[in-house]
């Protein structure tokens, strides 16, 4: 069968060996036997670079001044990364470049990669894994681009190459050869060579010749390739023998002395391993004419490879002897690994593979994610190998340049664009192929195509027609069941709620009996004798193992989950024969290659009436049942693989003994499978196999090993070849996964082998699995693998296939070296040489269970009265299994998704037609609420090709009613899947009753089935409607999910359900004054630690008395008046009470003997109208030590400041003597002497005594900063003193002015300043005077800029606000804000000019907006203006529309105010505004 071109097929192969499964073992293998899928790789994390201390043992002495530069690359599903390690920085590994193009569903993507001369640019030529499934995309389907390696700038190059090995070829200068190469099936024959200059860009004029040109590389003298069994060199058009070889030289290298060095080699037609050597051409010989070449070194052919430096030193890698003395260039350390790249001085090998030992990852959640890269060196100096990993990993500006359009994809409007690349290629030589393409009747809205639309049978994007993603196992039991014939039990109608009527998967496929079955009937596996005369299960699950990873729908669904089928270039992507291709994006149904599912079976897949020249279109029940069933699929698969056997079969072709129950006898059929069978021969008698997938095709390395086995011991896997599958041909591939299992998924985080691997008697028999390389190859075909050719004719035809010369007009048998006879390369059955088959599941197993990853959310668990507009169309059963299904679905509303316009012009008849490739990129998941969401991806508008736009998808929902309860308001929810949601900013857009709100939330940190809060609004009259879409800064990487939108109706205003309050009362007392003490902490006396002695008197023994102050710990009790009981210093705005203890201690002989202590209260009177204050104080004894006979006290009053104290006077004795406890009292004032503005004054106390006629030694010094005097003149006419300190309270009276006090409170309690209430943050008072600081020129003062920024005139206040005639006449709505605006904490002062709010405003809008209103109930509320936002109570301000009598009056007291507490620019205060 032609092979589907398969492009958005499958996400990369999953190949790790894990343990099997206990369920279902199958038939017993023997211990000893090798099969593959037993042990578990493991994959430990290892350093990111050599160690600073083992680098001298590892790399040698003089590794700190090396300039030695590593390349490595690796793929993924994030693209083709290029990454560098410097020898001097242990080899530490850094990304480069990154390369992909968007549009291709890619689950890993592959590449070749060389380094010019100069060590500065590596070319590349990078693909999508499976475009190595299609004989077209892989010889001429690559994208093409240089890297520049230090600055990492990339430059795509306007043409595709092929994904052969040896392309690009690089040499000793900076100039680059791609190769282009066809195929079987191309009209016209040749290979183009296209030359680039790395450091510029600029590429030569192409050159096409007949035949294959093969292993390129430039020289200083030319281009230097094998053409044939022959190494030539190219000057332009001209080409000149050099040497004739034994077979197609390859892996040629140029090298510093401007000779090559190249791998001959002798045919490998026998099971033992044939020879290949090592030859050289000098300098002279390359520049000259034929000759012989010497042979410099020798090995068994897969033992060894070349790999030259970038300077042209060439290294032998893998085991080959030396045959003498090796020139100068070339090297032969002897330890290297076989294909080890060599670094840019040669002082390293360097090997790549995925670190995590696993061939792909699958996980919807990892398809996007770098993989850490395992990058093994053998250091060439020290014999040293070691192990680094590394993370390809670019920043966003980086990884753009990677992925911007390839100029390669054309400009398919047909018009010049400012981004179009300047050079265009020569497509000399070589024929554009164009397909039949119509108008199409595309609609800008819903992701589905209607018949007019596509070509293939079964849509995309149809909730209905979803793909059921199976197990590994379910897969196994099918195919089992399926190669006996026996998958015949019956898919009811409705299957998994696809609609689909009633069959048997055996019914639409029915088996067919294999050419050359003994009893002509096909025998199933249950007796314990069969002539298992049938497709082995491990070649069919190989099979499903390279076409697919084993899947019936997208990479994106796990086992268990429904989503789109797996469709090979559903949208037709085209490709033209001479290398271009259009943009992947482009829409061109006529091209559509429909490929579906597990097997990317396409004969009879397309619609009826668009079939392809000879097709006929399968019935509409077996096209759906191919493209949604896994077993109907492998049906159909296993059907056309046993058409190939029997074409191959009856056409006298075997594989050694003919017998289908060996896995090696399958060769010729997976050949057919691949790349077709000519059945009837052509005018000169070829006929069969085709030659593209011939292991003799030069297009494959020569030296190869098999598929997934280990280099050097065959006992072990390696499925790093699953990163670089262009080495091997088809078949060889399919019989590796046969083999060595692929790592499958059976629940997310779940891996295990996917199946059962077949088994062979040793190791040694398994490698054999891949036959000789030239094993297909002699006269019968005109291939003749030995020949060498005498004759010094340029002529093509002397190579390997000597049907190369000319095209299909000249040559009508070009390349026909068809195969079309038996081959043998193993004997099966008196040797036991050949692969055994595993049939795990026999007929007596029912189909295996579904698997239940992520299982939907059913019920919504939001409020009774929510409003759900789910993603599917209300009464529609989206598809998927019953057991996990949600039913019908319910939805409120209607949600769309809609597409931008792309036009595009086509090819033959000029018409222009209009698609919308955004619907490329448009998936659907079974699972999330009701079963199904979409998702597409995050992306930013592009520059190149136009529109910008093209890849926008926007989703809409929109509720089917209004919202007439709670006056419009609802809260909005969106509910975040469980997988498929990894943006970080999904902006939702909220259409309300005021216009657009963009709620931006992370998808990712709300991945689990969950509903995420979008805000409460006010959709008043209008239908509530909610959009997204994905262009938000993306790179494509991201998925960003469309689920269901909830409008849940209720009161979100988040106002206390009790703030009401009745009528202005025009008589209300106004409140008293609200002066809550503050009291300084620490007591007003310091503790004095150590009393000094006094110097006073003597003692008759000669010793002194010494006396010293002390006080006594202080408490901190408060109390309301001077009347106080307990030590205390409490303060208010004019009036200060002091008590505490105070003592003296006296001293005899060093020694405390006693302590008299007193009771100290003191109260400083201020006056809020006069310059001058008064401090009263009294002193009373409470007790006196036996040893103290009597006690002074002195107390000095002086301050600092403009201030004057005067004399203190005195009432009382200041001397106790025992027995007397009398009270002194001292009477002190201090006047403020500036008289102009404002100024501080610290008061200063001194206090001294004596004990026993002994004067004090210390004296205790008092000043507290609390009780710093403020006096002015600013208030009123007269100047006053306040304690500055201490903030006032201005009570509002919320009887007379009830609505403006219950909006201040409002604010002050729910906002998060919480500014002016007690406790909080005060507000700060902003006077008239101060102007607005930009521009400095500026008159306007700031109160009034904070006024027209809140309150503007031109603002209407809402005519719904009830008014309080009763406080005055001709009231009107006003406007009334908070914080006020003759205050700091003002919403509308910038942080920058000292605004002390939280944050900034540029427009009342931005604050709380309510209204004052009396209800039906005679009480009045505050409630949420219709106008405005719900509050989130996040915001800085509020602002309320109310009476004006209310809003003007309840601040009419405040200059009063400002006089009572002398409150002046920048004081602080407390607003009460409760409720009394």
């Amino acid at each position: 069968m032609q092979r589907a071109v398969v492009i958005a097929a499958a996400t990369a192969l999953l190949a790790s060996s894990l343990s099997i499964s206990a369920q279902a073992q199958g038939p017993e293998v023997p211990g000893n036997a090798a099969q593959g899928g037993k042990s578990l790789p493991k994959a430990t994390p290892k350093p990111r670079e050599v160690s600073k201390k083992d680098r001298t043992a590892v790399l040698g002495k003089n590794h700190s001044s090396s300039k030695d530069v590593a390349l490595s690359t690796s793929g993924d599903g994030t693209g083709f990364h290029v990454l560098t390690g410097k020898e001097k920085n242990g080899y530490k590994f850094t990304t480069v470049a990154t390369l992909r193009e968007e549009g291709f569903d890619a689950d890993s993507w592959i590449g070749n990669a060389c380094v010019t001369g100069s060590g500065k640019y590596a070319a590349i030529a990078y693909a999508p894994r499976t475009f190595t499934n299609n004989p077209e995309l892989m010889v001429r389907g690559a994208f093409t681009a240089v890297v520049n390696l230090g600055s990492g700038k990339v430059t795509k190059l306007l043409f595709t190459a092929s994904l052969a090995y040896f392309s690009p070829g690089c040499g000793t200068s900076d100039d680059v050869v791609f190769t282009q190469l066809t195929h079987d099936g191309d009209e016209e024959q040749k290979t183009r060579l296209i030359t680039v200059d790395a450091a510029t860009g600029k590429q030569s004029k192409p050159v096409a010749f007949p035949g294959q040109v093969t292993s390129a590389v430039p020289t200083r003298q030319g281009i230097v390739a094998g053409h044939g069994n022959k190494l030539v060199r190219i000057n332009g058009q001209h080409e000149t023998v050099l040497a004739v070889t034994k077979h197609v030289p390859f892996q040629i290298a140029a090298d510093s002395s401007n000779g090559v060095t190249f791998i001959d080699r002798e045919a490998d037609t026998k099971t033992t391993k044939a020879k290949s050597w090592a030859k050289h051409l000098d300098a002279t010989q390359v520049k000259g004419k034929k000759t012989t070449p010497k042979t410099v070194a020798e090995g068994k052919l897969t033992d060894w490879d070349l790999s030259s430096t970038p300077g042209g030193t060439v290294f032998l890698t893998g085991m080959a002897k030396n045959t003498g003395i090796l020139p100068g260039s070339v090297k032969n350390p002897g330890h290297l690994a076989k294909g080890a790249r060599m670094s840019s001085l040669g002082h390293a090998g360097v090997s790549a593979s995925w670190a995590d030992g696993k061939a792909s990852l699958i996980t919807p959640e990892d398809a996007k994610q770098v993989r850490d890269v395992r990058i093994t060196l053998d250091v060439v100096a020290t014999g040293k190998h070691t192990e680094l990993d590394a993370t390809p990993q670019l920043s966003a500006v980086r990884a753009e340049a990677g992925s911007q359009l390839s100029p390669a994809l054309g400009i398919p409007t047909g018009e010049k664009s400012s981004a179009e690349p300047s050079a265009i290629g020569d497509r000399e030589g070589l024929s554009t192929q164009t397909m039949r393409t119509q108008a199409l009747t595309a609609s800008a809205t819903g992701p589905s195509e209607g018949t007019d639309e596509r070509y293939c049978s079964v849509a995309r994007n149809d909730v209905k027609k979803q793909a059921f993603q199976p197990t590994p196992r379910q897969v196994e039991w099918a195919v089992d069941q399926a190669v006996v014939g026996e998958l015949d039990f019956y898919r009811s109608p409705n299957w998994k709620n696809t609609g689909m009527g009633g069959y048997q998967p055996q019914g639409l496929f029915p088996p067919i009996v294999l050419a050359g079955d003994p009893n002509g009937t096909l025998d199933n596996e249950d007796p314990d004798v069969t002539d298992r005369w049938h497709i082995p299960s491990q070649v069919m699950l190989g099979v499903t193992a390279q076409e697919s990873n084993m899947w019936q729908a997208t990479r994106f669904a796990v086992p268990g989950v429904t989503a789109n089928s797996l469709v090979g270039n559903y949208y037709g992507t085209q490709y033209t024969s001479d290398g271009t291709q259009a943009d992947p994006w482009r829409i061109n149904f006529s091209e559509a290659d429909c490929g579906y599912g597990i097997t990317q079976a396409t004969d009879g897949m397309r619609l009826a009436g668009k079939e392809k020249d000879g097709e006929t279109a399968l019935s509409p029940l077996t096209q759906e049942a191919v493209a949604l069933d896994y077993t109907a699929n492998i049906a159909y698969g296993v059907q056309i693989l046993s058409d190939k056997w029997n074409q191959t079969y009856r056409a006298g072709m075997k594989v050694n003994d003919g017998h289908p129950q060996w896995i090696e006898n399958w060769f010729f059929a997976l050949w057919a499978y691949n790349s077709g069978f000519y059945e009837t021969a052509d005018s000169g008698g070829h006929k069969g196999l085709g030659w593209t997938n011939n292991p003799a095709n030069p297009l494959w390395k020569a030296n190869r090993i098999p598929f997934l086995q280990h280099a050097t011991d065959p006992h072990l896997d390696d499925y790093s070849h699953a990163a670089h599958p262009q080495d091997w041909p088809y078949e060889e591939k399919v019989l590796g996964w046969a083999a060595r299992p692929i790592s499958a998924m059976f629940a997310p985080g779940d891996f295990k082998p996917g199946y059962l691997s077949a088994w062979w008697n040793t190791d040694q028999s398994r490698s054999l699995v891949k036959p000789p390389v030239d094993l297909f190859c002699d006269a019968s075909n005109n291939c003749d693998a030995s020949k060498i050719g005498d004759n010094d004719s340029n002529d093509p035809g002397l190579g390997a296939c000597q049907l190369d010369a000319g095209d299909s007009d000249t040559n009508p048998h070009w390349l026909h070296c068809w195969w079309d006879k038996s081959a043998k390369w193993k004997d099966c059955d008196r040797l036991a040489e050949c692969g055994h088959q595993v049939h795990r599941f026999n007929t007596s197993y029912s189909e295996q269970a579904d698997a239940n990853s992520y299982p939907p959310r059913c019920s919504s668990g939001l409020p009774s009265n929510a409003l759900i507009v789910d993603d599917v169309a209300d009464g529609t059963t989206p598809a998927g299994s019953g057991s996990r299904g949600c039913g019908t679905v319910q939805s409120d509303g209607t949600f769309t998704l809609t597409y931008q316009p792309y036009d595009i012009v086509d090819a033959d008849t000029g018409q222009t037609v209009t698609t919308y490739p955004g619907k490329i990129d448009t998936h659907q998941i079974g699972a999330a609420y009701g079963n199904h969401f979409w998702f597409t991806h995050t992306r930013s508008p592009e520059s190149f090709p136009e529109p910008g736009d093209r890849m926008k998808v926007t989703g809409t929902w929109k509720l089917g009613q209004k919202i007439t309860e709670y006056s419009g308001q609802a809260k909005v929810y969106a509910h975040i899947p469980d997988h498929g949601a990894q943006t970080s900013k999904a902006e939702y857009r909220i259409k309300h009753g005021h216009g657009t709100t963009v709620k931006a939330i992370s998808q990712d940190a709300n991945q689990s089935n969950k509903w995420v809060d979008l805000g409460a609004y006010q959709f008043n009259d209008s239908v509530p409607e909610v959009s997204l879409d994905n262009f938000n800064g993306g790179d494509g990487s991201k998925d960003i999910a469309f689920d269901a939108i909830a409008f849940v109706p209720g009161d979100y205003s988040g106002i206390p359900a009790d703030l009401t309050f009745g009528d202005a009362d025009p008589n209300a007392p106004e409140p008293a004054a609200i002066e809550p003490p503050e009291t300084i902490p620490g007591g007003f006396f310091p503790i004095v630690g150590t009393s000094l002695k006094s110097t006073d008197a003597t003692t008759a023994s000669g010793t002194r008395p010494q006396a010293a102050l002390s006080s006594a710990q202080v408490t901190a009790d408060a109390t309301a008046t001077c009347s106080v009981t307990t030590k205390s210093v409490t303060y208010i705005r004019t009036q200060a009470c002091i008590r505490d203890d105070i003592g003296i201690t006296y001293f005899l002989n060093g020694t405390p003997a006693g302590n008299a202590i007193f009771d100290y209260q003191q109260q400083i009177d201020l006056d809020v109208k006069s310059d001058t204050f008064t401090q009263t104080v009294n002193i009373t004894l409470k007790s006196m030590d036996p040893a103290v006979t009597s006690a002074r006290i002195d107390v000095d009053f002086n301050c600092r400041g403009y201030c004057q104290t005067d004399t203190p006077v005195w009432t009382g004795s200041k001397t106790w003597v025992k027995g007397e406890f009398h009270t002194v009292t001292a009477i002190s004032k201090i006047k403020w002497t500036k008289g102009t503005e404002r100024s501080a004054i610290t008061p200063l106390w001194t206090v001294k005594g004596a004990a026993n006629g002994a004067t004090t030694v210390n004296s205790v010094d008092v000043e507290k900063e609390e009780l710093d005097v403020r006096c002015d003149v600013e208030v009123g006419t007269t100047p006053g003193c306040v304690f500055s300190r201490y903030k006032p309270t201005y009570a509002m009276n919320s009887q007379k002015f009830p609505a403006a006090a219950a909006h201040a409170r409002l604010i002050q309690s729910k906002l998060p300043g919480h500014y002016g209430l007690r406790g909080n943050s005060p507000l700060t008072f902003l006077a008239d005077d101060v102007l607005v600081p930009d521009p400095p020129t500026s008159t306007k003062s700031l109160v009034n800029h904070n006024r027209d920024t809140i309150c503007p005139t031109a603002w209407e206040r809402s005519p719904l606000a009830t008014m309080s005639d009763n406080l005055g006449d001709d009231d009107v709505p006003s406007c009334d804000e908070f914080p006020f605006a003759a205050s700091w904490q003002s919403a509308a002062i910038p942080k920058g000019w000292g605004g002390q709010n939280l944050k900034t405003v540029g427009s009342g809008d931005e604050c709380v907006n309510t209204i004052a209103v009396e209800g039906s109930d005679g009480l009045w509320r505050l409630i949420p203006d219709p106008r405005y936002d719900v509050p989130t109570w996040t915001e800085p301000c509020g602002r309320s529309s109310m009476s004006n009598n209310q809003n003007t009056q309840s601040m009419s007291l405040f200059p009063k105010f400002r006089r009572d507490n002398r409150v002046l620019e920048g004081d602080n205060y407390w607003l009460d505004a409760q409720k009394r």
